[in-house]
């Protein structure tokens, strides 16, 4: 019984973990400044994106929050 216990804490908490994964536009923008080249000639632009804030104590909400994207 404890290795089926086991198997599912870490398929519960492997979902958790792909929840903070960003997008590779964002990735690509990280630690630039807007207007900074990115990746295929694009440059990194202002944008907003969604993320998780577990700061509320209810669980966890959706939230958007200004961001840099690399865009063509």
């Amino acid at each position: 019984m404890k290795p089926m216990a086991i198997l599912m804490s870490l398929w519960l908490l492997s979902g958790i973990a792909r929840a903070d994964v960003i997008d590779p536009s964002q990735e690509a923008c990280k630690g630039r400044s807007a207007g900074d080249a990115c990746r295929g000639g694009g440059r990194c632009v202002q944008s907003t994106c969604g993320r998780i804030d577990y700061s509320g104590g209810q669980g966890p909400r959706s939230t958007s929050v200004p961001c840099l994207i690399c865009r063509a």
